[in-house]
C-alpha cells in the first residue's frame, strides 16, 4: 500500500498537522493510503481524496511518503475546495488518455474548484519527506479555501496486487 506522511495524519503520505496554528503544540499525525487499486495499464493516475474540518483550521507541517520507487513515478497532493470524484478512489488522468482503466475518470479537482499543489515526491529524489520550517505550515480546513486533501500517484507498470 502507498503511504505518504503528513503530519497532519496521511500512510500512502504521512501529514503532521499542527490544529489552529501553525506553531500549535499539539499535532496530529493523519494517513492517507491510496484505498486498494489495481491500475491494469501503464502510466496510470489514480487520485484518492480525504475531507478535512471545515469546522477548524489545521496547518500541514510535515509530508513523509512510504512508496514504492518501482511502482509510483511521482506524487503529487493538493488542496482542493471539491474533489475531482467522491469516490474512494478514481482514474485521474487527464492526460494519460488510459481509456478503460476500470475506475470512474475525474480530474484531480472539481472543474471550477480552487486547487493548491502543497507537495510533490518524484521517485528518483533523495530525500523523501519534506518538515517545514518552525512558524510555517499549509492552512487547509476551517475557512481556507482547501476542503479536500487529494493524493495523485502516476503508476508506471500495471499493479498486480491491490495498492
Amino acid at each position: 500500500m502507498k503511504s505518504t506522511q503528513l503530519l497532519f495524519q496521511t500512510p500512502v503520505l504521512l501529514l503532521c498537522v499542527a490544529l489552529g496554528r501553525v506553531w500549535a503544540s499539539r499535532h496530529e499525525l493523519t494517513e492517507l493510503n491510496m484505498p486498494g487499486v489495481k491500475p491494469q495499464h501503464e502510466d496510470s493516475y489514480m487520485c484518492t481524496s480525504l475531507p478535512l474540518d471545515q469546522d477548524r483550521e489545521h496547518y500541514i507541517l510535515e509530508f513523509e511518503p512510504h512508496v514504492t520507487k518501482g511502482t509510483a513515478h511521482h506524487m503529487i497532493v493538493f488542496g482542493c475546495a471539491e474533489p475531482g470524484s467522491y469516490e474512494k478512489a478514481w482514474d485521474c488522468g487527464e492526460m494519460s488518455g488510459a481509456g478503460h482503466s476500470g475506475y470512474t475518470k475525474g480530474s484531480v479537482c472539481a472543474q471550477g474548484s480552487q486547487t493548491q499543489i502543497l507537495w510533490a515526491w518524484a521517485k528518483d529524489e533523495p530525500n523523501l519527506s519534506l518538515k517545514l520550517p518552525d512558524g510555517v505550515g499549509f492552512k487547509v480546513g476551517g475557512q481556507s479555501e482547501s476542503q479536500y486533501l487529494v493524493v495523485q500517484i502516476h503508476y508506471m507498470m500495471p499493479v498486480t496486487q491491490p495498492d
